[in-house]
């Protein structure tokens, strides 16, 4: 009784995979296109228009401090004054900041979107307001106004 479930069941395997292979056999090889039949090219997604006005979200090339990543680092590091009281508590994090580049790359807007302490708070915006000039980040070749969000670390 044993063997004849067992040949059974290989039986209905076998039977599965044959028609498996068949199927993949008939559907691996597509079919070409009939001659009468034309293929369309894929149109490039058009430019969007840019608006004077709008703070972008997302562009082609983001806003960059001249000099780059090691360059603010160095900037901040040297204009960054941790405040006595938050010093005096021990007070420490990352307060992470929102701030506009315009077309010219100066600095507006500038938003605390994660605060750690009041006063550590204060410090990220008052040395976000006195940065130099930033290259603008870029949509369709054109500086725009754009976003940038940078976190700023306080640590003692």
């Amino acid at each position: 009784m044993k063997r004849l479930l067992l040949l059974v069941v290989v039986a209905m395997l076998a039977a599965f995979g044959l028609a498996s292979y068949a199927q993949s056999e008939t559907s691996a090889v597509p079919a070409e296109p009939a001659a009468e039949e034309s293929v369309l090219p894929v149109k490039a997604p058009e430019a969007e228009e840019l608006t004077p006005d709008k703070i972008y979200e997302s562009v082609d090339e983001p806003a960059e401090f001249p000099g780059g990543t090691a360059a603010i680092n160095k900037w901040l590091w040297s204009n960054l004054r941790y405040p006595e009281a938050a010093q005096e508590n021990g007070v420490q994090g990352r307060v992470i900041v929102r701030f506009v580049v315009e077309k010219d790359g100066s600095i507006a807007n500038i938003t605390v979107l994660k605060g750690v302490d009041k006063d550590l708070d204060s410090e990220a915006v008052r040395v976000v307001k006195r940065m130099p000039n930033w290259i603008p980040g870029r949509k369709n070749g054109e500086a725009v106004r754009s976003y940038y969000i940078m976190p700023i670390t306080f640590s003692l």
